[in-house]
């Protein structure tokens, strides 16, 4: 358990196996997982934020033979769905390297450069808007515009 992930706004989701006859989540195996938790930017992306509310996706991964399918826009899906309930504002994540074009592919865009953090390799911040009215060109330069995510589901 990290930090905040007790906090009573923060949503932990997840892709699970499914019993084959009934076609419900079984007790077997975490096939994607993520967290999302109200945190503030780093100081990349603090830079005239206003009172945005920022949210912090945590903790993504998804089983390694089962990338490609979906599970992780899923799993993403369903927690900036959740930050929009909780009325929206910006999504940061940090994300390892070789994450980033399915991040981009979700909208968010990366700021800053590439930093390493220690044992575990290379990491891009990155953010996106999850409300109306939030100018995702600001506070920070962009070079793309990717498109969005689908919807997701519960798990």
């Amino acid at each position: 358990m990290y930090e905040g992930d007790d906090h009573p706004l923060a949503a932990h989701t997840a892709v699970l196996t499914t019993d084959a006859d009934t076609q419900t989540p079984s007790s077997g195996a975490v096939l994607a997982v993520g967290s999302l938790l109200p945190e503030g930017p780093p100081p990349s992306l603090a830079l005239d934020s206003g009172t945005t509310t920022w949210w912090r996706i945590r903790g993504m991964a998804t089983a390694e033979g089962m990338r490609g399918r979906g599970l992780g826009g899923t799993v993403l899906g369903e927690l900036l769905a959740r930050a929009e309930e909780q009325g929206g504002g910006a999504v940061w994540c940090n994300a390892r390297v070789p994450a980033v074009p399915f991040y981009r592919r979700a909208g968010f865009r990366p700021v800053g450069g590439v930093f390493e953090v220690p044992l575990i390799g290379a990491h891009q911040a990155m953010w996106r808007a999850v409300a109306a009215g939030w100018d995702t060109d600001h506070p920070v330069p962009v070079s793309e515009d990717p498109p969005h995510s689908q919807g997701a589901v519960h798990a």
